[in-house]
């Protein structure tokens, strides 16, 4: 089973959740990134700049959006989503340690 996406990223948990909110809703203002982390709005340029060094390990790319917060362009998207994906490309429901499917 091919390693975690946190673990392949090298991420500690606030990043972790920092960037599949990324992810998933493709940009994130400076007030959501406290909400998500819990951390204060002077602490979050640290999170967001600890990120930004581990993703350009793997070519993936945050972009400053002006008077706002970050954005995860999508190829960067596509490239995380997948290290993701289950080894082999086979569907999650194919895999050996799947749930059999119900009809």
């Amino acid at each position: 089973m091919p390693d975690s996406l946190q673990k392949q990223l090298s991420l500690n948990g606030t990043e972790l959740r920092v960037l599949l909110r990324l992810l998933t809703w493709e940009r994130l203002a400076r007030e959501q990134v406290c909400a998500i982390t819990g951390v204060k709005l002077n602490s979050v340029n640290s999170i967001i700049g600890a990120l930004r060094r581990k993703l350009a390990k793997h070519k993936i790319e945050l972009v400053t959006v002006r008077d706002f917060g970050w954005a995860l362009p999508p190829k960067g998207q596509t490239k995380i989503i997948g290290m993701i994906k289950p080894a082999a490309g086979k569907p999650a429901d194919q895999r050996v340690d799947a749930e059999p499917a119900t009809a």
